[in-house]
């Protein structure tokens, strides 16, 4: 699950990422803002640098917000 500090602060940015990033998928991790990009599997290959570490996944201007978590599993 994402943290409620990237919750927070997706919904802090909210309206800026709206007019600048509309329909791309935006990545939060610790609270800062990590990149938009123009598909979900990017997004992805972003937050996995983060290890077990919780990243928010977003799609800017998604009417109901679903919330994304991606987590690396390593063998």
């Amino acid at each position: 699950m994402p943290t409620d500090e990237d919750i927070r602060a997706f919904e802090q940015r909210r309206k800026a990422l709206e007019q600048d990033c509309l329909g791309k998928f935006v990545v939060f991790h610790g609270g800062q803002l990590v990149g938009a990009f123009d598909d979900f599997d990017s997004a992805g290959e972003a937050a996995l640098q983060f290890g077990e570490s919780p990243s928010l996944i977003r799609k800017v201007g998604e009417a109901s917000p679903r919330y994304n978590s991606i987590s690396a599993i390593r063998s």
